[in-house]
């Protein structure tokens, strides 16, 4: 035990003073599947080492998708809106920088964009599209939404089209406030 405490220690001794702070680093502890906003701009790496390749650049109030339960070393995995590392310290719940309001405005964080389609099925009549990062407008906020019975989704939005959008399936979330 006095051996962990030490190793323990010596790397929040080493580590720069944002990520020894563990109030904030316990946000991002948790369960692969769950949602955490950035709560400043902050990149993507490849590994969990910021001397890693940067993948993307997230905006502040961007929401990621947990893919790991951190470790010592203050990164945690991700697998959307990219599969990649980012610094836990940089982590909050999500709804905490964005939360739910009379905004209707969100953008799409899918990789490959949405189809808008005519009612919410897979099935219906293609009216359009809505590339990686573009926004969209809802048609109401709270918006109003459809589950399949797959566990799909849906949101209706009245903007580039009206019409409706995959949203994902379960807890995760092609959609994300707009900054």
């Amino acid at each position: 035990m006095k051996y962990l405490m030490t190793a323990v220690f010596s790397l929040a001794a080493i580590a720069p003073p944002a990520l020894a702070n563990p109030p904030q680093t316990q946000l991002a502890q948790g369960l692969a599947g769950q949602c955490r906003q950035v709560n400043k701009q902050v990149p993507v790496f490849v590994q969990g080492d910021a001397t890693s390749e940067a993948l993307q650049l997230l905006p502040r109030g961007s929401e990621v998708t947990l893919s790991g339960s951190g470790d010592l070393s203050g990164f945690i995995a991700i697998s959307a809106p990219t599969s990649g590392f980012v610094h836990t310290v940089n982590l909050t719940n999500c709804d905490t920088i964005n939360p739910p309001s009379a905004s209707v405005c969100r953008r799409v964080v899918y990789p490959g964009g949405l189809a808008i389609r005519s009612q919410p099925s897979p099935n219906s009549t293609y009216v359009g599209g809505v590339n990686y990062l573009n926004r969209v407008t809802l048609t109401n906020n709270p918006p109003t939404v459809q589950r399949e019975a797959n566990g799909r989704n849906w949101v209706q939005i009245a903007e580039p089209r009206a019409g409706w959008v995959s949203n994902g399936f379960g807890s995760t979330s092609n959609l994300a406030y707009c900054l």
